[in-house]
């Protein structure tokens, strides 16, 4: 089977800017050009990265954005995923983890510039630092309408002490397996208070949560949420504060699995403690994870820690290609080297996200770990809801429904042609080349 179209970025050594309020293009190797997309056709953008500054008082920026030119339709519901905040550390090498995730559909002709990430700062003398930067479209349209559901939630309202619902997605097949990603733009409008934003399914299990302390009225955070759900009928993003905040738009997708040829992950609510200074295992899917061809294949990864006794230092990866984590490769190379940290205050839940596209065989020994990894000298910083997925791109094979008024389709098995008549409905089996009838007045082989 064909694998799904998409294309892919990455920028794995760090990347700086100094000093003025431009935004400024930040790799072209993580740039995705208006000449891979076609017209009139949807889009997911998945964006992931770290970045930082070496100043404390400065404000710097960080977006996923189009640039130089127009490739998508319309105005959508959120600005593109725009940050801008005051980080505390004043250390480049200490970075706050950014992911972002939104559908857009593309114009029907004269397509151009390309989908960039980008970065700024206010002040001259500053330095705003991004490192293991991906940039990912999946083409919806070719992953089909039934294989996936999605909200955006454009509304502008204050978020406070209780639990708020963001983007929220309802109807889905508790018989499903489905991967879910999203993202939330909240801004600081009660300068120090709290912000917690969870991902949760129908039935209340929390499948990601991170908590941060604001420090500075205006600041722009963005909050990705990723999970897997299965069993369920319903998942949202959720938000509260200590003090109001303001939500300025949220955006939420659960892709069935079952389109894809394999999906396999792990999930651990209950973390564990990060007491390695080289790296450690913290979740990994098993030693005999599905049959994978050696298509393109999405890798995931992310955890949220605290650490109550100091600014705790952290760096995440997914590692594959051995049956040890020590052994075993990491999928955006550099990944542990690259630090986030608790940039607000102590008690902030911070998330650490990864993720990285590769052709992989997979099979019998070819483990895929989710792995942590703390600053020297740090205190050993506890993590929750630990997951690692990895999605095979090619498309699923087996049955597949067809209704049609009047359809005539060459067939492999000896006969020219398989033909409906009002209403009739077939079942192919392209795993057998067996074809049945369902219902209709109709028709012949």
């Amino acid at each position: 089977m064909a694998e799904i179209a998409h294309f892919y970025g990455e920028e794995l050594t760090a990347q700086t800017h100094t000093g003025d309020a431009t935004w400024t293009e930040i790799s072209t190797n993580c740039s995705l050009s208006y000449t891979n997309f076609s017209t009139s056709t949807k889009y997911l953008i998945v964006a992931s990265g770290r970045w930082g500054t070496d100043s404390t008082s400065d404000w710097v920026g960080f977006d996923c954005y189009e640039n130089e030119g127009d490739i998508f339709d319309g105005s959508p519901a959120l600005t593109w995923g725009y940050g801008r905040a005051v980080p505390v550390s004043g250390a480049s090498t200490d970075m706050i983890d950014y992911f972002f995730c939104q559908s857009f559909t593309t114009k029907a002709s004269g397509l151009t510039g390309s989908v960039q990430l980008q970065f700024q700062t206010d002040n001259t003398s500053a330095t705003v630092t991004a490192d293991q930067l991906s940039l990912l479209a999946i083409d919806l349209d070719a992953l089909g309408s039934g294989n996936y559901s999605e909200d955006v939630d454009g509304t502008t309202d204050t978020i406070d002490g209780s639990w708020e619902d963001l983007a929220a997605i309802t109807g889905l097949s508790s018989g499903s397996t489905y991967l879910v990603m999203g993202f939330a733009r909240i801004t600081n409008t009660s300068g120090t208070s709290d912000i917690d934003v969870q991902l949760i399914d129908g039935s209340s299990n929390v499948k990601s949560f991170e908590t941060e302390t604001g420090k500075a009225d205006g600041e722009i955070r963005n909050f990705g949420v990723m999970g897997v759900i299965s069993g369920q009928t319903s998942v949202k993003i959720q938000a509260q504060a200590g003090s109001t905040w303001t939500k300025s738009g949220s955006y939420l997708i659960a892709i069935d699995t079952a389109a894809f040829a394999n999906f396999d992950y792990e999930f651990e609510a209950t973390g564990a403690a990060i007491s390695s200074e080289s790296g450690q295992e913290l979740v990994k899917i098993g030693t005999t994870p599905s049959a994978r061809t050696s298509a393109d294949h999405l890798f995931l990864g992310r955890f949220n820690y605290t650490s109550a006794g100091n600014d705790a230092r952290v760096a995440s990866t997914v590692r594959t290609g051995a049956a040890t984590f020590a052994s075993a490769t990491d999928v955006l190379t550099g990944d542990l080297a690259v630090f986030g940290t608790q940039q607000w205050a102590t008690t902030d839940a911070e998330q650490v996200t990864t993720m990285g596209v590769q052709a992989y065989a997979g099979g019998s020994g070819q483990d895929v770990f989710l792995g942590g990894v703390k600053g020297t000298g740090d205190n050993n910083p506890t993590t929750e809801y630990e997951l690692v997925a990895v999605l095979n791109f090619e498309e699923a094979s087996g049955e597949t429904n067809i209704t049609a008024t009047a359809l005539v389709l060459p067939w492999s098995m000896g006969t020219p042609s398989v033909q409906t008549s009002l209403g009739a409905s077939l079942n192919i089996d392209f795993s057998t080349d067996t074809v049945t009838w369902i219902g209709g007045t109709g028709g012949g082989v």
